[in-house]
């Protein structure tokens, strides 16, 4: 091998062609995952509950009453991240029952969440928001426990919320 370069492995196989090979693979198991949570949140019925794991997950829109629980969205102290990380901007339009009602728990999301329609007796808990919004809505008794909200929260006057213990630097 010549000093300081890379000729290459047995078989033929170059350094370029592996991190083409691996991007390739990373790509696929992207889809895949992606693929897996839409047909999770699919089968889902109102007042299920969706648990996430340790891992970044891409958001979809929610329109059924379920619970959306991740592992936590506090920094983990070694690897200085959070535990469950929803990207991409979604909408929430949930219509409650009687025995079902939206609940999040323990996320960090990156992206904008835009409440549609009506919104009651919802709650988010010990969750990590960029970007919440409600405006020409009608959000009623909206509780955030222990959360952060990072960039904004922004819902129209006429709504009701309740914040425990939650961070709040960008709300207008």
């Amino acid at each position: 091998m010549a000093k300081g370069g890379f000729r290459g492995m047995p078989g033929g196989m170059n350094q370029a062609a592996m991190m083409k090979q691996a991007q390739k693979m990373q790509q696929e198991m992207l889809r895949m995952q992606q693929e897996m949570e839409t047909k999770t949140y699919t089968a889902a019925a109102g007042g299920d509950v969706i648990t996430l794991s340790t891992g970044t997950f891409v958001s979809t829109d929610i329109t059924k009453p379920i619970t959306l629980r991740g592992a936590g969205a506090a920094l983990d102290t070694i690897t200085r991240k959070e535990n469950t990380i929803l990207t991409g901007d979604f909408n929430v339009k949930v219509k409650n029952t009687d025995k079902a009602r939206l609940t999040f728990e323990g996320f960090y999301h990156t992206g904008q969440i835009s409440i549609k329609d009506t919104l009651e007796n919802a709650t988010f808990l010990k969750c990590k928001f960029s970007e919440i919004y409600g405006f020409n809505t009608k959000v009623y008794d909206l509780k955030m426990i222990q959360c952060i909200v990072s960039k904004k929260l922004g819902f129209s006057s006429n709504s009701t919320l309740v914040f425990i213990n939650s961070v709040l630097p960008g709300a207008y």
